[in-house]
Formats: structure tokens, sequence, C-alpha cells
């Protein structure tokens, strides 16, 4: 019986690592994307996972009135995607701003295509959403337009294959 909870408490443990290897890896991979305007993630300030009604999230990165990276989970905490929140004071319309380029950095931590990033994103400005998939990711823009003002960009990276 021993061996058994043994046994059990390594795969859970190996479950949690490898998850937690994930967000390592991409925390990585984005802030070797990140230039001088924007500033790395640091590991320290990641927030715990928390329950939604909507599902799981974690934020791995706030900067007030600029932009918000969450990861986002399934029911036993695997990654399905990632999020960022652009604020509507940030010229994101224009594809300028800190919230635009930490979306970019996002988008090359991922290894997704670029320039089929740039024209969905043209799309969503035009159509006020847009979605398309790119290898394994499922990537859907909404922005937030009231009385024609932007109010703010909403970004979902979805892993396809969940």
């Amino acid at each position: 019986m021993k061996k058994f909870i043994s046994i059990v408490f390594l795969l859970v443990l190996a479950a949690c690592s490898g998850q937690q290897n994930e967000l390592d890896n991409f925390v990585k991979a984005y802030n070797g994307n990140v230039d001088g305007s924007l500033n790395a993630i640091d590991k320290n300030e990641i927030d715990e996972i928390r329950e939604e009604e909507n599902g799981k999230w974690q934020q791995i990165v706030k900067e007030d009135g600029k932009y918000t990276i969450e990861a986002k989970y399934d029911k036993d905490n695997n990654i399905t995607g990632y999020h960022i929140g652009i604020d509507g004071a940030e010229s994101y319309e224009t594809m300028k701003g800190e919230g635009f380029k930490a979306s970019t950095a996002i988008i090359k931590a991922l290894d997704l295509d670029s320039d089929k990033y740039i024209e969905g994103y043209v799309q969503a400005m035009e159509n006020g959403e847009y979605s398309y998939e790119d290898g394994a990711y499922s990537i859907s823009f909404s922005d937030m337009v009231i009385a024609d003002d932007h109010t703010g960009l909403y970004i979902n990276f979805d892993k396809a294959s969940q």
C-alpha cells in the first residue's frame, strides 16, 4: 500500500511540475521576446491559480492601465491557453502601445506566425472580432467598442487540441 501511495504521489508531483515547466517555458520565451519598452515577466509576481465561474485563471503579469496576461487552465490544472486584455487607454487600434507589443511577444513566445497574427489583428480592428487557427492554437480577438470608443481588446490563444 505504501508503494501504491508513493507512486500516486510521484504521478501527481510529475503532473504539477509538467504544468509548471510549461508555464516556465512560456515565461522564458516571452521574456526573450520583450524589447526595452516592455517589462519582463517576474516569476515571483505570478499569482496563484484561481477558480472562477468560467474556468481557472492565473494572472501572469498586470501592467495597470495597459494590459494583463493570464494563463488559462482546465479542471485538472492543465494549461489550455493564454489571454491578454489590452486596456482602452492603450492605442491598440493603431497597433501601437505596450499592450500591442506584449501581444506580439506572446505570438513569438508560442512560436506562431507573426504575419498571420497581424492580418488577424487588422481584421479584428475592421470587424470588431476575428478568429483563426495557427498550428496548435486558435487565436480570437474581441474589440470592445462603445459609441466609437475602443474600450479594450481581448485576445485568446487557445490550444486547439484541447
